[in-house]
Formats: structure tokens, C-alpha cells, sequence
């Protein structure tokens, strides 16, 4: 990807989260910005607990405890699994199952991505 020869190729992580990020993106950008793709990497919440209270063993974050992890949980299912239906009317979905192991995402991901870009 990086021998594309494509300038003004962006990945943004974690955007649009809800319908109101969706709704400012359109208001600001429109059609200056031409998305290629969603990226949903999917995950049990299991894979996710258990990954992300690992984290939170060396990174210090306060957002790593079990309770604001399963707040967050929360929060995705009620506002940003919205997005993946309102995006797919536009624009292309790409799920990947996260459960593999980092390296084997990472691969699968990379694949993917290279198919479009």
C-alpha cells in the first residue's frame, strides 16, 4: 500500500462512532472526501474484555477496568452498530473477524485493504 503512489490516502480509527459524526463529516466534508471503505473489525466482547484488561496491565489507563470497558460495550451497541447499517447504504463494508491473533488481523486486514487501494 505505501507503493501505491497515492497521495491523500487516510485511515481514521474509531470515526464515525455515532450518527452525529456522520452527519458533521457530510456538513463539513460532502463529497470533498471520497470514503473507499468502512473497516469493521469484528470481536466478541469475550476477546475484547479479556484483551483490553490486559492492556490495561501495563498501559496505565483508567479506561482499561472491567466496568468502563463494559460501558463502552454498551455505548458501541447502542449508537456506533447504527453507523455500520447507515454506512453500508453509501459505502462499502469490509468485516474482519478480529479473534485470530494480532499478526493473522493485521494479514487479513492488509489483504483487504490492498483489493481496494
Amino acid at each position: 500500500m505505501e507503493s501505491s503512489g497515492k497521495d491523500n490516502l487516510f485511515l481514521i480509527d474509531g470515526y464515525p462512532r455515532n450518527k452525529d459524526n456522520i452527519d458533521g463529516w457530510n456538513e463539513v466534508l460532502g463529497d470533498k472526501a471520497k470514503i473507499l471503505c468502512l473497516l469493521n473489525l469484528d470481536c466478541s466482547e469475550e476477546t475484547c474484555l479479556k484483551r483490553l484488561l490486559n492492556r490495561g496491565t501495563t498501559s496505565g489507563r483508567v479506561d482499561d477496568e472491567e466496568n468502563v470497558i463494559k460501558k463502552r460495550f454498551n455505548t458501541y451497541r447502542n449508537e456506533s452498530v447504527q453507523v455500520i447499517g447507515l454506512m453500508k447504504e453509501k459505502n462499502k463494508i469490509i468485516n474482519i473477524s478480529s479473534e485470530d491473533e494480532p499478526d493473522k488481523v493485521f494479514e487479513n486486514t492488509y489483504k483487504e485493504l490492498e483489493k481496494i487501494i
